[in-house]
């Protein structure tokens, strides 16, 4: 029950419990697995004494061994703080979600020698990653980067005090080299110091009074100064602003199934309204121990974009989602919600071009495109038209009846338009009674990266099968073995792969469904289709093709980010669906941006009110509760296809 409520934390605690008594009960092990994940956490050294305890919580460390440690288990989902000590090194302080950071990736802690990391500092380590921030994709947003030290905490009145004290806007050495631009006039420097006084004219943040901040706020981030200002009083601490890949390398958990820490962070940042509070006041602590990347002030970062520079982490007077939104404001807005943090980049050379050039969004805007004529439509689904077959040529290749809630069948069948023979699992439930709901799986863009088999399990997707439903995954053209690179193309090779692999997903589920009719265990009048990311934006227009569907669940949904063909642009389709539709998104979804790709998507299916539904979690790029989506799904499922038998 505790698992069905997504209370993992309290389930973990109980099973614990269950296990010095009954430490082989198959009930328990099932529960294990569905709460609870496993992994190591290696250091470099070495021998460090590594502690745990809940994400923001009060509670005391409690010591899991010395490094490295193999086959750690931790609650599912419940983020958890980590500090990993050894004598004669800088101690590091960290925080992940689901375990996905330090956890099961062979990735290593690295420990640096005593002194070396400034104190106000913190380490973040170097790697290729995606820019998590709204707007950006996973496509062509790659930043390769070394290692870097960040500010622990904003800038404070307290430490810009000392950059004005010593003669900070009256030393040009700081602003050399920085072309000072208002409302696109080149100013002259002594103009440009004209300008950044406080409200009494003394030199200072616009925020100040008589050259000082407030009383009783030295440890405040110091507000009120622009992108100039940030970048001379870096340099006075030999460190720099950092770009926006960098400030969301430390910001943002580096791995997807790691982002149930952001979620976690928001609720216990500064988005109160009332103002900037202290720096660390709030125990919002990111993935590699900085505090207040989220709210609390805005924060500059070097890059520009339209002779505006970027400033990420939304402020205290924001709305959370702010906190993964991209935004910009002119280098001399001097606006009380500024603030920033500085870096310090260990290679002694400045970020490449790559990161710290001009910033090009390459996300479509989908609440401004526009579909073409019903007319065109009608020639696209023309040339996509599909003539069901009773003769697939299917062969049984194995079944596997060892696990306790289903029976896997491995099945191929005939594609029809290549030598390929498309390979497709069944998980048929035990509990229930046939003819069984089908649903149809298409997986995200992982099964068309890696070239590996189609796995012989459910994976999240096996509360269907449990429920009474039979779950189908199938290599669709491009997956699993079926890979073909096509998503390494460029330019019109890529966007002509994209036309030839719609027409085969077309083609690989109508086959599917041509199969599934001619099995008496399978009701193939109660088809439905489940998408995850992948599935659920750049496949969309088969739920325009196949009439015999009969419902749409689309986890992690919107409009895709790819430049695509309008052949196969779900813009162009979706409109065309009437079947009721399902949606399930991330607030802070930076693949799929919230205002720009998700909630388009869903007005535009051409579904009646009544039957779509739009739910939003408090999460980004990466599942919503697991018993919650579960709950909605079969509720959902009952609804437009009936109870499972």
């Amino acid at each position: 029950r505790l698992t069905e409520a997504d209370d993992d934390a309290a389930a973990f605690e109980l099973a614990t419990e269950v296990e010095s008594i009954i430490p082989n009960d198959p009930v328990l092990a099932d529960a294990w697995a569905r709460m609870s994940v496993t992994g190591a956490i290696v250091t470099d050294p070495p021998g460090a004494d590594v502690y745990i305890k809940g994400y923001a919580d009060e509670t005391e460390w409690e010591h899991v061994g010395q490094s490295p440690l193999e086959g750690l288990r931790l609650p599912a989902g419940q983020p958890v703080e980590l500090r990993v000590e050894k004598e004669g090194f800088d101690s590091r302080l960290l925080a992940t979600g689901v375990p996905g950071f330090y956890f099961g990736r062979n990735e290593l802690i690295a420990l640096q020698p005593a002194g070396s990391t400034p104190p106000e500092m913190v380490l973040v380590p170097g790697g290729s990653y995606p820019l998590r921030i709204t707007g950006f994709n996973s496509r062509g947003n790659i930043a390769d980067l070394q290692p870097f030290l960040i500010d622990r905490y904003e800038v404070t009145n307290r430490e810009f005090k000392e950059f004005v004290d010593a003669g900070g806007y009256a030393e040009r050495r700081y602003w050399d080299g920085l072309e000072l631009v208002e409302d696109g006039q080149g100013l002259s420097w002594e103009t440009a110091m004209a300008a950044f006084v406080d409200s009494t004219g003394r030199p200072g943040p616009a925020t100040w009074e008589l050259g000082d901040y407030a009383d009783g706020q030295a440890d405040f981030p110091v507000t009120g100064v622009s992108w100039y200002e940030a970048v001379a009083y870096l340099r006075f601490r030999d460190k720099s602003l950092p770009t926006i890949y960098h400030w969301a390398r430390a910001a943002f958990p580096p791995h997807a199934n790691s982002m149930p820490l952001t979620a976690a962070m928001l609720p216990v940042s500064n988005f109160s309204g009332e103002g900037p509070a202290a720096v660390g006041s709030y125990p919002s602590m990111g993935p590699h121990g900085t505090f207040d990347t989220a709210g609390n002030v805005k924060e500059w970062c070097w890059n520009e974009s339209d002779d505006h520079r970027w400033i990420m982490g939304g402020a205290w007077n924001d709305d959370t989602r702010m906190f993964s939104v991209r935004f910009t404001s002119p280098p001399f807005d001097r606006a009380l919600t500024h603030g920033f943090r500085g870096v310090r980049y260990l290679d002694d050379d400045a970020p490449a071009a790559r990161v710290a050039g001009p910033v090009v969004h390459l996300t479509r805007d989908y609440r401004y495109a526009e579909a073409v004529s019903d007319e065109v439509f009608e020639v696209f689904k023309s040339q996509m038209s599909y003539v069901p077959t009773t003769d697939v040529n299917a062969e049984l290749e194995s079944r596997d009846d060892t696990a306790p809630d289903w029976v896997t069948e491995r099945v191929s069948f005939e594609s029809g338009y290549d030598d390929q023979r498309i390979a497709m699992y069944l998980f048929l439930p035990r509990r229930g009674a046939p003819p069984y709901q089908p649903v149809i799986f298409f997986p995200g863009l992982g099964n068309f990266t890696t070239g590996q088999p189609l796995q012989a399990t459910p994976g999240p997707p096996d509360f269907l099968p449990r429920s009474g439903r039979a779950l189908i995954s199938l290599t669709w053209k491009g997956s699993d073995h079926r890979s073909d690179g096509f998503l390494e193309l460029e330019g019109e090779a890529f966007q002509q792969a994209l036309r030839e692999r719609m027409w085969d997903w077309r083609r690989d589920l109508g086959r599917t469904i041509d199969y599934l009719e001619s099995r008496p265990d399978i009701d193939a009048s109660k088809v439905s289709y489940l998408g995850v990311s992948y599935g659920a934006s750049t496949a969309l227009p088969l739920l325009a093709l196949e009439e015999r569907l009969q419902t749409a669940v689309l986890f992690l949904a919107g409009f895709a980010y790819w430049d695509l063909p309008p052949e196969a642009d779900a813009v162009n389709y979706v409109s065309h669906v009437t079947m009721p539709i399902l949606m399930m998104g991330g607030r802070y979804d930076y693949v799929f941006p919230l205002e720009m790709a998700q909630r388009p998507l869903f007005e535009r299916w051409g579904t009646p009110e009544a039957d779509k539904r739009f739910i939003v979690y408090e999460t980004g790029h990466s599942p919503p509760p697991r018993g919650e989506y579960i709950r909605e799904v079969l509720d959902w499922l009952d609804k437009y296809v009936g109870p499972a038998n």
